[in-house]
């Protein structure tokens, strides 16, 4: 028994699966045919034949199809044909643009100008219709499908699946041509979360202060695809200065060239700065450069300051129980300070350590650009200390971190300053960091609390997003010292609330131990008087003898676990240390930004808990339960509307 609507005038139909596998065969191998093999051969003609024949097979078993159904399975298998002819028109399209087709056929009916857009417009063309065409197809030959037992089929239902597979391809179409449109007017998108292709500010910076050519030798062949990113990141660099050069060469086409520079083998840069010079290994395939090409910012200011800076010596102290700078591997009673040692090393320092074997009880070293101070455990030796307050004294620059576990007569350098460090810790029970979640938490502390001195400036800028995390840490307190011309600012503050834990019970016990702010980091300034200097050249006075001023710089922290291993990768703490080091030297142009790969496991405070806890187990699953009800009285009013209409 017919049913009205799906019956057929004669005979059986051929099977949507015997039409539609030669067709999808048949594109298969005209793509082979004219994609992978290419030039004319036979094998070429063989397989555009035999796609031409599963075609043809299945727009005519469709056709006959077509013209055996009446109502609504004529109209799918309507639907279904016009798909069939629209990747014909799509492969028509494809075969206007060759060779034969444009060469002859094209400049006689258009003209030749008219020829060589008509060509682009197909480019982009035939890809467009053939996605509209194959996609619905699957979509309703997959619809059909699941009905092809059914006594009836539904029309609606096919028409829906095919709107559906044609909403694909033209999502796949404006990805295309955003894609075409891009490439055409050579602009560039980098969303990548580390960015190849443009540099950061302070490497345009570091550039923008050359005062000598510094020159970058890329060595790729042309039409290279991570000769195109390097590029874009060097030209972009060398429009800061006229003294920043960019040289292509390909080793093969020059092998002297590249010998004399010390490369082997194209995929590598030679940055050269007079007669210095460093090569980096890149790779010339994108599958080799791909993770190098991430770093290439930060490979470049390391090389960059390497070769244009002046090389110093930063001595780390030693033999008094000091933070160690180098892993010895097994575990160390505290955490080590590794890391200090390499933002010095990228920034072109050499470390070294200054004990009594390096000749610290007679004095410090004169090539000492810097030294540093970090948790000494043991007192110094009276010479010692004598020493380092010569080298203050002589226009010096240091680095001091205390901590309150320790108490050392190294404290007595800052009071000649008007500095005491006070050993108490310091807790706060509202901002703090998680890590035990424990009581002992509150002396994880965390602050953006900053002034406005240069040596905090990126912290200053980026209150909202950076803070500096201290564990245990002590405070500063600015006294009365014999050196009245010496200046403190106080360069980082504590939160709010926090307090002295005099008892350390952790809790705020007693007048004592009131809440309050407290200095956590400090910047000291001494003018120095050097007699043995020649009067500054320019002088009104060339006979003068005033004696030539110098300035002595000196930079401390109240925590020395702030700048250890195991908090040096959050970012705050990170930049206090470089921003610190920029101000000792003043040299903020030379001395750039180089960035951390290491960051540290993310830790709330107990309110900011609370406010994940509520968030994520009530307020998400309410506003998806509310967007459903939203939807939901939408399509009833909806069906209501169409019911009573």
């Amino acid at each position: 028994m017919a049913i009205e609507g799906n019956d057929t005038k004669s005979g059986r139909l051929i099977p949507g699966l015997a039409c539609t596998a030669p067709y999808l065969v048949g594109m298969v191998l005209v793509y082979v045919g004219e994609r992978l093999v290419g030039s004319p051969s036979n094998v070429r003609l063989l397989l555009d034949g035999l796609g031409a024949l599963g075609l043809l097979w299945a727009v005519l078993a469709r056709a006959v199809n077509w013209a055996r159904s009446r109502g609504d399975r004529r109209s799918v298998e309507g639907m279904i044909l016009a798909s069939y002819l629209g990747g014909l028109i799509a492969l028509a399209l494809y075969a206007a643009r060759l060779e034969p087709v444009r060469e002859r056929v094209f400049p006689w009916v258009m003209g030749a100008p008219l020829a060589d857009r008509y060509q682009a417009i197909l480019q982009v063309l035939w890809p467009i219709v053939w996605l509209s065409s194959i996609l619905p197809l699957l979509f309703m030959e997959t619809s059909s499908a699941s009905m092809a037992r059914a006594p009836r089929i539904e029309r609606r239902r096919v028409a829906f699946s095919a709107g559906s597979g044609l909403a694909v391809a033209w999502l796949v179409v404006s990805l295309f041509l955003l894609n075409y449109v891009g490439n055409a007017h050579n602009r560039k998108w980098d969303m990548s979360f580390q960015r190849t292709s443009s540099p950061s500010e302070d490497a345009r910076r570091l550039v923008a202060n050359l005062n000598e050519p510094f020159e970058v030798f890329l060595f790729y062949p042309e039409a290279n695809e991570v000769l195109e990113e390097l590029s874009g990141y060097f030209e972009e660099l060398a429009s800061r200065s006229d003294l920043m050069q960019i040289h292509v060469h390909d080793h093969v086409m020059e092998p002297k060239l590249a010998k004399d520079l010390g490369v082997r083998q194209n995929g590598s840069l030679v940055y050269r700065y007079g007669d210095r010079k460093e090569v980096v290994r890149i790779g010339a395939e994108m599958g080799e450069a791909r993770g190098k090409l991430a770093k290439v910012d930060e490979e470049f200011q390391n090389k960059f300051l390497k070769l244009v800076a002046d090389k110093r010596i930063a001595y780390f102290t030693a033999g008094h129980g000091e933070r160690t700078y180098e892993w010895k591997g097994g575990e160390e009673p505290r955490h080590p300070v590794t890391g200090l040692k390499k933002i010095l090393r990228k920034q072109n320092f050499e470390v070294k350590p200054l004990g009594l074997g390096q000749g610290l009880g007679a004095d410090v070293p004169e090539e000492a650009s810097l030294v540093v101070i970090i948790d000494p455990a043991e007192d110094f030796l009276p010479e010692e200390l004598d020493s380092l307050r010569r080298y203050l004294d002589g226009g010096g620059r240091m680095w001091i971190a205390l901590d309150p576990e320790h108490s050392t007569n190294v404290a007595g350098l800052l009071e000649d300053f008007g500095l005491r460090f006070q050993a108490t810790p310091l807790a706060n029970e509202r901002y703090f960091m998680r890590a035990s979640y424990k009581k002992a938490d509150r002396y994880n502390l965390f602050t953006n609390r900053t002034s406005s001195h240069p040596s905090v400036n990126t912290l200053s800028q980026n209150a909202s997003r950076l803070a500096v995390v201290l564990i245990g840490s002590g405070y500063l307190e600015k006294i009365e010292g014999p050196k009245a011309e010496a200046r403190i600012v106080m360069t980082l503050r504590s939160m709010p609330m926090t307090w002295a834990d005099e008892n350390r019970n952790l809790e705020p016990d007693g007048p004592e131990e009131q809440k309050k702010t407290y200095d956590l980091g400090a910047a000291v300034t001494a003018d120095v008087r050097r007699d043995d200097k020649e009067p500054a050249e320019g002088a009104p006075d060339p006979e003068a003898k005033e004696p030539a001023k110098e300035q002595m710089r000196l930079v401390v922290l109240a925590d020395a676990d702030a700048l250890s291993d195991q908090v040096i990768g959050n970012l705050g703490n990170y930049f206090f240390f470089e921003d610190g080091l920029k101000w000792l030297f003043e040299e903020e142009q030379l001395l750039g930004s180089v960035g951390m790969e290491e960051d540290v496991r993310i830790m709330h405070t107990k309110e900011e808990d609370v406010v994940w806890f509520y968030t994520t187990i009530f307020a998400v699953p309410l506003v998806v339960l509310g967007i459903g009800v939203v939807y939901n009285r939408f399509r009833l009013r909806q069906t209501r509307r169409g019911k009573t209409g």
